[in-house]
């Protein structure tokens, strides 16, 4: 199969996603991509660097989503909406429900340092859009003007990670409702 660039990333974001990058051979992402290994070592230098434009383009992704947020009405309503939509995978995509960049964080003591650097860059990146909702929500009134947003960014990631990592154990859909509920409940009370 000849995959472009761009679905080459997306198929082996997947298999990273599902088993991690220590967990990851250069045969399941062969297989997934359906390619030799000198056409992959070719286009992307090796498996970290496979890894890095997958976790690129996760982080963009990701990103603009939240940008998106940003932009809307209700800040918070979006982000809520959309926290909402990734614990509703279905069973085949479960291992969405958890951070992509979370799932390596898992492995960071094997992980090379070039990833590592990548990952904290990405979360650096993120909360800064967490910190542009925080102060939308701000103007918009949904949240106090004595909110600090570079805290609130800060705890918004950590619940974010947390939410979507807990939701892959816990089949509940009411109690994943009620924790939703109580980040957004708590961030008001910050």
């Amino acid at each position: 199969m000849n995959y472009s660039r761009q679905e080459s990333v997306e198929k082996a974001m997947t298999v990273f996603w599902q088993k991690g990058y220590a967990g990851t051979g250069m045969r399941d992402i062969q297989t997934a991509l359906d390619k030799r290994p000198g056409s992959i070592y070719a286009a992307f230098g090796n498996k970290e660097g496979l890894y890095l434009a997958a976790l690129e383009a996760y982080t963009e992704d990701l990103a603009a989503t939240l940008k998106e947020c940003t932009l809307a009405d209700s800040p918070l309503h979006a982000l809520k909406s959309f926290l909402h939509s990734t614990l509703g995978q279905t069973d085949a995509l479960t291992y969405k429900r958890q951070c992509f960049i979370f799932k390596a964080q898992a492995d960071w003591l094997a992980l090379p340092a070039g990833i590592q650097s990548a990952l904290r860059q990405s979360l650096q990146q993120l909360r800064g859009r967490f910190e542009d909702i925080v102060k939308a929500a701000q103007q918009h009134g949904e949240l106090a003007e004595d909110i600090v947003p570079e805290q609130a960014a800060l705890w918004l990631q950590g619940q974010f990670i947390a939410i979507r990592t807990l939701s892959t154990a816990i089949e509940n859909e009411s109690a994943l409702e009620w924790m939703l509920d109580k980040v957004f409940n708590d961030l008001g009370k910050h």
